[in-house]
């Protein structure tokens, strides 16, 4: 576990345990002193102030160990389970992932936003927003075409889809091996699910067979 000493203005390290709760009050630290000796701050600042002095329920401006010490397992929270609010933050957020051993401290998402301004410029935080929100679209793509199987079974299926509606809308029917496929007379939907029922069917009967031989 770090430690901060706000005398002094520095962080412990233990090797052993590279929690970041230290930086966290150091932070908390340097906000407090922009709040109170900067004369012409933002509003941002001064809303991101207020934001933590609510959280914390820090009365009459008085902050005391217990403010600081929340503060400081918060943000080593926020840093273990959250995304970098920058691209070139996330080989150091990775880092902490797997290696601090702080116990959980619950935050609101008003303070996880705080958090993620004192690290990054509003712009890299949109940046990233929109990463992560192109890398969750691509995950549920990588999802729905995980393997060549699935691939070609929804290669299969759309081909089949096509042809079906063509040969319909044609007036046409369609045999194969002497089995009437498509025929207009059934309607559109059977005839979409009659040739994938009969492939089903055979593929179950297959498997069945095969594990029938093995034992």
């Amino acid at each position: 576990m770090s430690k901060y000493d706000h005398e002094t203005n520095t962080i412990l390290f233990d090797k052993n345990n590279p929690s970041i709760k230290g930086l966290g009050e150091l932070f908390f630290q340097i906000q407090s002193d922009i709040i109170a000796k900067v004369p012409d701050v933002s509003e941002q600042i001064k809303n991101d102030w207020k934001t933590i002095e609510d959280w914390l329920e820090i009365k009459n401006g008085k902050i005391t160990e217990e403010h600081r010490t929340k503060f400081g397992r918060a943000f080593d929270s926020y840093v273990r389970k959250e995304k970098s609010p920058s691209a070139e933050l996330n080989e150091c957020f990775n880092f902490f992932k797997k290696k601090s051993s702080e116990s959980e401290c619950s935050y609101p998402r008003e303070v996880k936003s705080v958090f993620d301004r004192m690290l990054a410029t509003d712009e890299q935080i949109r940046e990233s927003e929109d990463q992560n929100g192109d890398a969750k679209i691509s995950n549920k793509i990588r999802i729905l075409f995980l393997t060549r199987k699935h691939r070609a079974i929804f290669a299969a299926t759309l081909l089949w889809t096509l042809f079906v509606t063509y040969e319909y809308n044609d007036y046409s029917d369609f045999t194969l091996f002497g089995m009437e496929i498509l025929e207009y007379g059934r309607g559109y939907f059977t005839n979409l699910l009659y040739l994938p029922s009969i492939v089903l069917c055979l593929t179950l009967l297959y498997k069945w067979v095969s594990r029938g031989k093995r034992d």
